[in-house]
């Protein structure tokens, strides 16, 4: 399959090309319990560095904070359902 103009991320010349990512910021329920991740947003960016860069500003404006994000390229960001049955031995549904 080729892929036509429109498919293909926006490119400055000789740069990488710009995509979108979803920005994913790390929350706790308690001290000392395992961290959860929060859908914050999506940003337009070259590369995950600058991405980071982007969604902090968006996120914390000017002030000076500190905060775990994590971003992942929209395209390989795929939200998909998993539930269990119980039968007589267990049954991993993906997708329904």
């Amino acid at each position: 399959m080729t892929a036509t103009t429109q498919d293909a991320p926006a490119r400055k010349a000789g740069g990488a090309p710009i995509r979108n990512y979803i920005v994913l910021e790390q929350h706790a329920f308690e001290e000392d319990q395992a961290p959860y991740f929060v859908e914050a947003g999506k940003v337009e960016a070259r590369n995950a560095t600058n991405a980071l860069r982007k969604a902090f500003r968006e996120l914390k404006g000017g002030e000076e904070a500190e905060t775990v994000l994590c971003v992942i390229p929209e395209g390989m960001w795929k939200p998909t359902p998993v539930k269990g049955r119980r039968r007589a031995e267990i049954t991993v549904s993906v997708g329904e």
